[in-house]
């Protein structure tokens, strides 16, 4: 069925089924319950779990009514569904795994002029955090430039406590962190920064469709066409085969640790 004949019955614009299943907007509890009726969905135990995930879905997720962008408000209500988020950065430290020092040399440069603006900033990227030890979290797959583990943001006491954390993060079990070295040339990563989700196949083994985000200087992004997300996903495998492996990258990082304590 598509959306415009799903729409037609629930006597509604096409546009509001489209929103629902890319996750723009909450589906109500009526709208739960009258699509079922359009679905052919009759099991009652079935229809009344359904009717309970609608209502915890409205309730409100932490991150709304923060002030934040659309996209990653998006993409943040989105990870902690996911069953796979892999992030490829090719100079800063990704979100996810920024120390509150290295995030506040960053929010200082490019965030807000005002400080409690970029103190709400810091508590935002922080509570985002909580999902890489979460009961039932995602498997994480990391991979960053070298440039992202040289480049001295904060300085030196700043950077060694960034790449302690890294080696603490590359040893827990459903996390994969590896570095693209210097000296392998040029690679499909250069040009941008990204992040892909994608989620668990569901009850019935159909492919949910996953997201990908990234963002520049201004605003960020979010790209759920199934070619580019091939694309994108295409581009990752390809930064995967000339990054080092994970045992190569933690060696990579040990030493760039030390050699930060010796400027210390």
């Amino acid at each position: 069925m598509t959306a415009k004949e799903a729409a037609d019955r629930l006597l509604s614009p096409p546009s509001k089924i489209s929103r629902i299943e890319t996750a723009e907007r909450a589906a109500s509890p009526r709208d739960v319950r009258d699509l079922c009726d359009i679905y052919g969905i009759t099991d009652d135990e079935v229809r009344r779990q359904l009717m309970a995930l609608a209502v915890e879905a409205r309730e409100r997720g932490w991150w709304q009514g923060a002030g934040l962008q659309p996209a990653l408000e998006r993409l943040i209500g989105l990870e902690g569904a996911a069953g796979r988020i892999s992030e490829f950065e090719p100079l800063l430290v990704p979100g996810l795994l920024q120390t509150p020092e290295y995030a506040r040399a960053m929010l200082d440069m490019f965030g807000s002029a005002d400080p409690a603006v970029r103190d709400k900033a810091l508590r935002i990227r922080l509570r985002r955090q909580e999902l890489l030890s979460a009961a039932d979290p995602p498997v994480f797959s990391f991979v960053i430039d070298e440039a992202v583990v040289r480049r001295m943001v904060g300085g030196a006491e700043v950077m060694r406590s960034q790449l302690e954390h890294f080696l603490a993060v590359a040893a827990v079990p459903h996390v994969s962190l590896r570095v693209v070295p210097f000296d392998a040339g040029a690679h499909h990563g250069m040009f941008q920064g990204f992040e892909m989700v994608d989620f668990p196949d569901d009850a019935n083994g159909m492919r949910i469709p996953g997201l990908v985000f990234f963002e520049n200087l201004y605003d960020g992004q979010t790209v759920d066409d199934a070619a580019r997300i091939h694309g994108f996903a295409e581009a990752f495998k390809k930064i995967q085969d000339v990054a080092l492996t994970q045992r190569e990258s933690v060696d990579l990082l040990r030493r760039a640790k030390e050699s930060v304590e010796s400027l210390r």
